[in-house]
Formats: C-alpha cells, structure tokens, sequence
C-alpha cells in the first residue's frame, strides 16, 4: 500500500505528462491525463525500473546473458604453454635484414646491454591514473635520437620519407654550381620514382632522381609490392590510400607483374630454405604434430584450402600444403588430401611422427583408423568445446529452453578440466564428460553454478 501511494503522489506532481521510462534517463512525452481525479488502484501498473499511467509493462527480472570467451586458469597444475599457429612475415618490421632472413647472410650476434640500476617506470604502467587514450599522438611517432642519413646503404635497409612537394621545391630551388635561384620541373614519374630538372639563370642544367634503380626498375616499386604481400594488407585499397594522399605510386598492373617475378619467388625460396634447415635438426626424432586446414570461404563453394602441420613442442610449422578443390572430388575432400601430402613430405625427408592432433573431420579420422591405425590420433580439446558451445547456444533459443545458455560456461569448462586430468584413458574421459549430467538438478535455480567444479577437482 505504501509503495501505491508513492505512485499515486508522482501522477499527480507531474510536469505536463513529462515521465522517466527506463533507467537509462531517456525522456519521453505523454499526452495529459483526461481526469483531473487520480486514477483507481486496479489501473495502475507498477514496474520494477519504471513508472507509467494507462499502459501495461512486462518486465523480465532474469539478467540477460552473453556467450563469452572461455580462459581456464588450472592453478594446481604447471602453466600451460600457449603456442600461436599464426604466421606472419615479420622481417620488415622487427629488426632483421632481408639478407639474414633469407639465408643470404650469417645472424650477427647482438650486443650485450648494460644493467642500468635506476629503476624508471616505462611508461607509466605502474600509475593508477595512467590513459593510454589521453595521449595525443602516439609515442612511435617522435623519434629524438639523431640518424645520419647514408649515401652507400643497401636498398632493402633503407629507410623511405615522404617529402612534401614545397619542401622538395626548396631544396632543389638553387644551383649547386653557382647558387642561383633555379626552377625544378618533374621531367617524368615511374611509379614510385621521380625524375626533376633544374635550370639556372646562367644555363646550368641539374638532373635529379629521388631513388636508385635495379636494372631500370625504382627499389621502391619493388619494396612497395613486397611489403602489400608480407602484410597481408588489400592491393587496392593500399593503392587507393596513395592516390589519395597524392602520392605517386605504382598501378596494380605493375603490382601484379613485380609480385610473379619478384616477390613470390623470393618467398619460396625463403620458405624451402628454412624447412630444409628445421627437417634437418628435426632428423632422428618423432614427432608430434597438429594439423588444421583453412579455406579461402567458408561453406561448400571454396576453391583453394590450405593445409597446416605444426610440431607441437616447439611450435614451429614444418610444412603447409595449398590444395585447389578442382585437384580433388570437391572442396570438403581438400582437408584430408592437405593432410596426405603433408605427410608425404615428412615421410620423404626421413621423419616419422607417433601422435596427430587433429579437429573431428571424418576423413580424417577415417583416414588414420585405416592408414596409420598405430599412431596415436587426438581430438583437439578447443573444437570440442567450440562444438558443444554451439551445440548448447542452439538448443538454448528454442521455446522454453533458455536456461539452458546458462550452463554452457559451465559444460565448456568442465571439456577443459577433462581433457586435462584424464591422461590417455579414454574410458575415463567419456565417463567423465558424461557425469555433466548427473550435476543439472531438476530446479537449476537453486543450484550454485561453479560449486560442482571445486568438488570435483578436488
């Protein structure tokens, strides 16, 4: 009764039908009433975050819940050794000459630091109050330590600026012979490249070019085309931002031409150059390998898959096979022929492997029952969860089921923890997996969620 007199006494206070409809302070207008009176109690709907006359409201008072990643922290355990499958071409960025990365020239052997005493906050990590987000511009965009700028550096070491047009104008504006005031005119643009003329007023004629050439080709066209590959980044997009920052570049023609006669061929035999050094200090051992296919789309329509074989102690990939789908009977067989002449390689070289880590594509799992049925053949623990997750999500959008999404955490941690402690026995794992069951009670509201976890850890 209290809490219906509260509501009676702000319909009548109020301000020409100003209201307040959620908690989130959105206003809204409503018409003014037509009875001066305040309406009955039967007429007034109460809800939990807002108040308002003459409509009804249903509220659901169950939080909302949102599927998140899972991150499993096992502190009875040794840390887990996380390995990236990902590989990037890092060369340009991380220090390492080209001619070292690709086996040209030996690996120099870096300088020893010295131990500095003072202990200096880096950047600020330690202050409570520290936003990266209050900074202006970026750190990486002022550089105060001097570079002396070199005449004789290798192509593929130096360092590319952007000069701006009137800066370039007042460098070449005056004669190197006799210091008069000249005019400098482009006399011709090949890609990245331009060449300039200036003549003097006493006649003395300077010929400029802003970078080296190979064989009649700009360095920079080459760098340019090989740096889109190594990035990953989208040809024309990067050729639209130049166009835009009206910078003289290359065309995709010319991409496409330096990539086949340049840059590819520099990555393969980069790649072979490296496997056959990793194959031969990998000579005598077996091997444990995990393997995964990826495609250029996903679905049934993909034309290219590659495939992906990792040693998992060091976490090094000792080769990758690229399969077009019409080299087999359809795209979803580009998984399982990956895998064969991945294998095939291997084999070649002289190595053999014990245990394979796979996903559950079916030709596969197939393919070594029959072929290789005394190896060792595991199911990788993330696409099980991955598929239960899925699994619970879909079942938990049907009518009357969504209690289920909250158990899906929970079902995904506990594929984890068995995974984790069950060793090779397989006849423990699936009797652990199926007592998830045996923990949903009949009332799940009732029940602490995590409580089943500690109980049967312990």
């Amino acid at each position: 009764m209290n809490i219906l007199r509260q509501v009676l006494q702000e319909v009548e206070t109020s301000n020409e039908g100003q209201c307040t409809v959620s908690a989130s302070q959105e206003d809204c207008e409503v018409p003014p009433p037509v009875q001066e009176d305040p309406p009955p109690a039967d007429e007034v709907t109460v809800a939990a975050t807002s108040t308002q006359t003459e409509k009804k409201c249903q509220v659901d008072i169950r939080p909302p819940q949102r599927t998140r990643r899972i991150q499993v922290s096992m502190t009875n355990v040794k840390p887990v050794k996380t390995l990236s499958t990902g590989v990037q071409c890092s060369s340009l960025s991380d220090g390492v000459p080209l001619r070292v990365a690709a086996g040209l020239a030996p690996q120099p052997v870096p300088p020893q630091l010295e131990e500095s005493d003072s202990d200096e906050d880096d950047s600020g990590d330690h202050d409570p109050d520290y936003d990266p987000l209050d900074q202006t511009e970026d750190v990486e965009d002022h550089h105060h330590g001097s570079y002396t700028l070199r005449s004789n550096a290798p192509p593929e070491e130096e360092r590319q600026f952007l000069v701006s047009e009137s800066c370039l104008a007042s460098i070449l504006g005056k004669c190197d012979l006799c210091e008069e005031p000249c005019e400098p005119v482009v006399q011709f643009t090949r890609g990245t490249m331009i060449g300039t003329v200036s003549t003097c007023t006493n006649g003395h004629t300077t010929q400029w070019e802003s970078q080296k050439c190979h064989h009649g080709m700009p360095w920079s066209n080459l760098l340019l085309a090989g740096s889109m590959v190594f990035s990953g980044i989208n040809t024309a997009k990067c050729l639209r931002l130049f166009r835009h920052l009206r910078v003289p570049t290359i065309s995709a023609s010319t991409f496409n031409r330096i990539q086949s006669a340049y840059v590819v061929p520099a990555a393969l035999f980069t790649w072979y150059f490296h496997q056959v050094e990793l194959l031969n200090q990998y000579e005598g051992r077996t091997l444990s390998l995990g393997g995964d296919a990826r495609c250029d789309s996903p679905g049934f329509s993909a034309k290219f898959g590659s495939y992906t074989l990792m040693d998992l102690e060091t976490g090094k990939v000792v080769d990758f096979q690229l399969v077009q789908s019409n080299e087999v009977a359809g795209s979803t067989h580009m998984e399982l022929e990956g895998l064969k002449r991945g294998l095939q390689r291997l084999e070649d070289a002289g190595l053999h492997f014990q245990t394979l880590v796979t996903d559950r594509h079916g030709m596969v799992k197939k393919f070594m029952r029959t072929e290789h049925h005394d190896k060792k053949h595991y199911f990788d623990v993330w696409h099980m969860a991955k598929g239960i997750s899925k699994k619970l999500e879909a079942n938990a959008k049907k009518r009357d089921c969504g209690d289920i999404r909250l158990w899906t955490k929970s079902s995904v941690n506990h594929c984890y923890w068995v995974a984790t402690f069950s060793g090779d026995n397989g006849e423990m794992k699936e009797q652990k997996l199926t007592s998830l069951v045996e923990h949903v009670p009949k009332n799940m509201t009732t029940v602490n969620m995590t409580s089943w976890m500690k109980i049967d850890s312990g």
